[in-house]
């Protein structure tokens, strides 16, 4: 939905001219990235594995957006609670990073963790609530945030 200026589109009456789209939005549009486009660095992790987003959300961020509701807080993204199941009605929900890190496939620290640990920072959690998280150091968090452990491609722990 962006413009070939890489300006969002408005035909989904969700912004007005100069406004940025809402957080709703935002994580409609990268769990479509993630499931649909293969250039996407996480495509391998969610429609490589087979991982879909209901037909019904594909072009509509308002269905979407209707179904999940308003995000609680900029502390909550969008999570799928079947982490098999696609995103479809009954299998995404608003999560915290707390509920999220419960609900990975591995407990291991792998290249999808740290990928999630940097975009929290990112998003302005602390390195103490990740390293909670994460159950690993803060200076740990900091090494990993700043890709002195860990590079583009990484390794795990």
């Amino acid at each position: 939905m962006r413009t070939t200026d890489g300006r969002f589109g408005r035909s989904h009456g969700l912004t007005k001219s100069g406004e940025k789209p809402p957080p709703e939005y935002i994580a409609w549009q990268r769990m479509k990235d993630r499931c649909l486009n293969k250039n996407c660095p996480d495509y391998h992790r969610y429609g490589g594995r087979g991982i879909k987003v209901f037909s019904g959300w594909v072009n509509d961020p308002v269905a979407f957006i209707n179904y999940v509701g308003p995000r609680p807080s900029p502390k909550h993204s969008i999570d799928r609670i079947d982490n098999n199941l696609g995103y479809e009605p009954g299998n995404v929900r608003w999560a915290t990073m707390r509920e999220q890190s419960r609900n990975q496939r591995s407990t291991k620290l792998n290249d999808w963790d740290i990928l999630f640990i940097k975009h929290w920072i990112g998003e302005g959690f602390t390195q103490k609530d990740v390293a909670v998280v994460f159950d690993i150091s803060q200076s740990q968090v900091s090494r990993i945030n700043t890709g002195s452990c860990w590079g583009e491609a990484t390794g795990g722990v």
